[in-house]
C-alpha cells in the first residue's frame, strides 16, 4: 500500500520542519504556513512581496548557508515564530505582525553577515502562498524508496530532510514517483496533480542539524544513477484533510501536460528521468515508447543521444545513439542490458542532431 509517512511543514525557508500528524489543504496553495517566513540574503536587489514570487538566492538557504542547518524554529499554534541559534540566543516573531519584526531581525543580523544589497531581515507571505522554489511548486513529494537506493550509493543512511519535502510516502519502488507526472494522485477527497520531477541542488549534502557536507549528493547521483532527481512537484487540484499513515492512490489518466508552462529557471525536460517501454528490434536497436497512461518522450533527432539511467548502483549509465524519431517514439542504438521485466528508464535527448 503506498501511503503517508510523515507530513512536513517548514515555517522558514531554509530552517528546520515541523512534523504534522494531519492538515487541511485548499487548492491553489500549499500546506498552511509552509515557507510563510524567510529572511533576505542581501544577495538580490529585487525585493521579497507578500504574494509575490522571488529566486530562491533572494533568501538565506541551505544552499548557499550551509551553517543554517544548525539553527531551530517552531511555530505554534497561535502563529508565534520562535527561532534559535547554536549559541543558545533566540527571538520571536508573529504571524501578521510584521510592526514586530525587530527582534528577529536583529538576531539574524547577529549572525549573517550583509550582503552587497543589504542586511539580512524577515519577511513572511500572504496566506495560502509560501516561498516556493518555483511559482507553482505548492507540494513536494517524496518517495522514502528512493531516498534509499540513493543512500546505498551513497553508503551510509541518509536523513529524509535532506530532501526537504511536504509529504514523505512508502509503498513503491525506487524511482517509480517518475511515472507520476501528468496524473493525478488521490488522498481521501484531497486531489493532487503531479507537475514534474525534482532536481536536487547541493542543499541534499548538508546534514541536517549540524551543516558538514561530507560529501557532494548531486555528483554521487549524477555518478551512479545518470541523473540528479530526487522526488517530485504537485499542485492541490481540489482540497481535503490528510493525515499520518492514509493511502495515496494514482490515476491512470493524463490531467496535466508535464512540458506545458514551465516556470522561470525549472529544469529542462531533457533531463527528467521517464520510464518508456521498449521492443529490440534486432541489431542491437531498440524502439522506446510512452509506458500506457505516461507522458510523452521527447522530440529527437538522430544524432542525438537517450540516456539509459540506472535504477541501481551496479554499472554506470549508458548512452543511447538515436536512430529516427517517429509519431510514437524513438529508435536507439542501445549497447547495454536493459530492464528484463517492466519499463525502462531514461532521459534526453542530449547533444546535437
Amino acid at each position: 500500500m503506498v501511503h503517508i509517512v510523515d507530513i512536513h511543514r517548514h515555517p522558514l525557508k531554509g530552517w528546520t520542519p515541523e512534523s504534522l500528524a494531519s492538515v487541511t489543504l485548499e487548492p491553489g496553495g500549499g500546506l498552511p504556513l509552509d515557507r510563510h517566513f524567510a529572511f533576505t540574503s542581501g544577495r538580490r536587489e529585487e525585493a521579497p512581496k507578500p504574494g509575490g514570487w522571488v529566486q530562491a538566492r533572494t533568501f538565506l538557504q541551505l544552499t548557499v548557508f550551509p551553517e543554517l542547518a544548525a539553527f531551530r524554529c517552531t511555530l505554534s499554534e497561535s502563529g508565534v515564530l520562535r527561532i534559535s541559534a547554536p549559541d543558545g540566543s533566540s527571538a520571536e516573531a508573529r504571524v501578521g505582525a510584521p510592526e514586530g519584526f525587530a527582534e528577529a531581525n536583529s538576531f539574524i543580523q547577529s549572525h549573517f553577515e550583509a550582503g552587497p544589497y543589504g542586511a539580512p531581515y524577515l519577511v513572511e507571505q500572504k496566506p495560502g502562498h509560501g516561498h516556493w522554489d518555483f511559482t507553482d511548486t505548492q507540494i513536494s513529494i517524496i518517495n522514502l524508496a528512493t531516498v534509499r537506493a540513493i543512500a546505498n550509493a551513497v553508503g551510509q543512511p541518509l536523513e529524509r530532510e535532506r530532501f526537504r519535502g511536504n509529504l514523505y510516502i512508502d509503498g513503491l519502488e525506487p524511482w517509480e514517483e517518475f511515472a507520476w507526472p501528468g496524473r493525478q494522485l488521490a488522498i481521501g477527497d484531497l486531489k493532487l496533480d503531479v507537475l514534474r520531477p525534482i532536481q536536487r541542488c547541493a542543499m541534499t549534502s548538508t546534514e541536517p542539524g549540524t551543516g558538514v557536507r561530507a560529501f557532494d549528493l548531486p555528483a554521487i547521483m549524477n555518478k551512479r544513477f545518470g541523473h540528479n532527481f530526487c522526488g517530485v512537484y504537485a499542485r492541490v487540484a481540489a482540497g481535503g484533510e490528510i493525515a499520518q499513515g492514509d493511502e495515496i492512490a494514482c490515476g491512470t489518466e493524463l490531467v496535466l501536460d508535464p512540458h506545458a508552462d514551465l516556470p522561470e529557471r525549472a529544469a529542462h525536460p531533457a533531463l527528467w528521468p521517464r520510464f518508456a517501454s521498449f521492443s529490440p528490434m534486432g541489431h542491437a536497436l531498440v524502439e522506446f515508447r510512452p509506458v500506457e497512461a505516461g507522458w510523452p518522450l521527447p522530440e529527437a533527432a538522430a544524432g542525438q543521444g537517450m540516456r539509459i539511467l540506472r535504477t541501481d548502483t551496479e554499472r554506470a549509465p549508458d548512452r543511447a545513439p538515436v536512430v529516427e524519431s517517429g509519431p510514437g517514439g524513438l529508435v536507439c542504438h542501445v549497447s547495454c542490458p536493459l530492464p528484463e521485466d517492466g519499463p525502462a528508464l531514461i532521459s534526453g535527448p542530449f547533444g546535437n542532431s
